[in-house]
């Protein structure tokens, strides 16, 4: 499945696949679930996560499933990513993250010719609202909206943006 993933994109954009791609074993299902502290992981590593000097979060949740179901002709893939309750102080200062939700669903299928089937897309966050899907990748229709100075100011509250995203030297100002 890792290599089949890849394989379909790459076939999606053209490029043929260069083996067949089979899925070992029979039908199965796998779940991983993962259910993360915020406030315990931004105390334990504040400076990997990048957060500002003077932030605190006092409180937050991150909780992640995947869901896998395995048969001969290909894998039904459903993730889902939820960011919430997410708040604390940035020099004493209230701070709070909008809820952030991610998930995607779609069904990887082997073959000569491998693809991406039934893809699903949904992303709803208090400052962005990504959704759709298609049949097959290169019949995705996904449609968006995103607050870009909403975007700025949650981000700036908990981290420091321009060393996130200009490299962790940087002291130049982000503009989104």
């Amino acid at each position: 499945l890792a290599n089949l993933i890849p394989a379909a994109i790459s076939s999606a954009m053209g490029t043929p696949a260069t083996q067949e791609y089979v899925l070992a074993g029979g039908a199965g299902n796998a779940k991983v679930v993962a259910n993360i502290n915020l406030a315990a992981l931004s105390a334990q590593l504040p400076n990997t996560i990048g957060l500002q000097k003077g932030v605190v979060i006092d409180k937050g949740n991150l909780a992640h499933t995947t869901d896998l179901a395995f048969a001969a002709d290909g894998a039904k893939i459903h993730t889902s990513t939820d960011i919430t309750d997410v708040s604390g102080t940035n020099n004493g200062k209230p701070v709070t993250l909008d809820p952030i939700h991610a998930g995607i669903d779609l069904n990887a299928i082997p073959g000569k010719q491998p693809q991406l089937s039934d893809v699903k897309l949904d992303i709803q966050s208090g400052f962005a609202k990504i959704d759709g899907g298609g049949a097959n990748l290169s019949k995705l229709n996904i449609n968006g909206n995103f607050d870009l100075t909403k975007v700025q100011q949650q981000g700036e509250q908990l981290f420091d943006l321009s060393k996130l995203i200009n490299g962790p030297d940087s002291t130049e100002k982000v503009a989104l």
